[in-house]
């Protein structure tokens, strides 16, 4: 390896970081800019919709900061287009997510979480297939099978384009939308929690 690649490979991490802090940073303020704007008008049924679309975009954040940091910062591999386009296509999914909260365009919502975790399949798969190719990710991918398991993410996008699918024909009535947008929210945190307490093992702190 050329010393170039090497100081590529060995600084990518810190820039990777750098810019999903940067992109996570704008999409809570974001968040926090659209929940101050938001008026007590609605009903009860409304209001819990809006706020379960405000913690599902939460949790996706949470989800996308814990995925991205923990791997840049224990795994190496030598950097392509995608990962630096990618973030900004992430800020893309999380502003039309923040700009779709509402009772009226929850199918819309519903939509770009599937979306959402359609991008997480593609970007998991891509990212660990060129993790393994290196000699030096193998010992730790080797502890954490579970690394490059998509499947949580493939199903909680398939369920919400079902839902968003069927709130758009007018068969789900809101509070089915307000089912998927909970179910979307808490799996975004479990999927959280889990790479967590997966790179802990992997990391060897947790047997």
């Amino acid at each position: 390896m050329t010393d170039v690649a090497l100081r590529v490979r060995t600084h990518f991490p810190d820039v990777h970081i750098t810019l999903m802090s940067i992109v996570m940073a704008l999409g809570l303020e974001n968040l926090i800019s659209e929940l101050r704007g938001l008026r007590g008008s609605g009903g009860l049924l409304d209001s819990a919709l809006v706020w379960s679309q405000a913690f599902a975009v939460f949790a996706a954040i949470v989800t996308i900061w814990t995925g991205n940091s923990l791997g840049a910062l224990t795994l190496r591999w030598s950097p392509r287009i995608w990962d630096l386009a990618g973030p900004l296509l992430i800020l893309v999914l999380v502003n039309l997510a923040i700009a779709a909260i509402g009772a009226e365009t929850c199918h819309l919502f519903l939509y770009v979480t599937a979306a959402a975790s359609f991008l997480a399949v593609l970007w998991i798969r891509t990212v660990y297939a060129t993790a393994e190719k290196s000699g030096e990710n193998q010992e730790l991918l080797a502890r954490w099978q579970s690394a490059r398991d998509t499947r949580a993410h493939a199903t909680l996008g398939i369920l919400s384009l079902l839902a968003a699918a069927l709130v758009h024909a007018g068969l789900l009535p809101i509070g089915g939308a307000l089912i998927a947008t909970l179910l979307f929210g808490v799996g975004e945190a479990g999927c959280a929690l889990l790479a967590f307490r997966g790179w802990e093992r992997a990391w060897g702190i947790r047997s």
